[in-house]
């Protein structure tokens, strides 16, 4: 949650998407990036209501096997949040 008592926010881990694909996916639901893809190691996303930021970090291993790994943060109004 974030210290604003007007806002909500959501954290998860998403496996297995790329972060460009997941940056597409909220660039098509109205989100407008503040740089282009690859300039920094974290996307930030504003749209109606919303904002969110987008970060790879470490693969995820299970013995041999990995998978790709995108930390989203979601912050914006409750409705909005509670539907994401």
């Amino acid at each position: 949650m974030t210290d604003d008592p007007g806002q909500a926010s959501i954290d998860r881990v998403l496996r297995g998407i790329p972060r460009w694909l997941l940056r597409k996916y909220l660039e098509d639901l109205g989100g407008k990036a503040t740089a282009e893809y690859g300039l920094t190691e974290e996307d930030l996303l504003d749209g109606d209501g919303w904002s969110a930021s987008l970060a790879q970090i470490e693969d995820y291993r299970i013995g041999s096997l990995s998978s790709g790994q995108v930390r989203i943060r979601v912050t914006g109004e409750p409705e909005t949040v509670a539907a994401s």
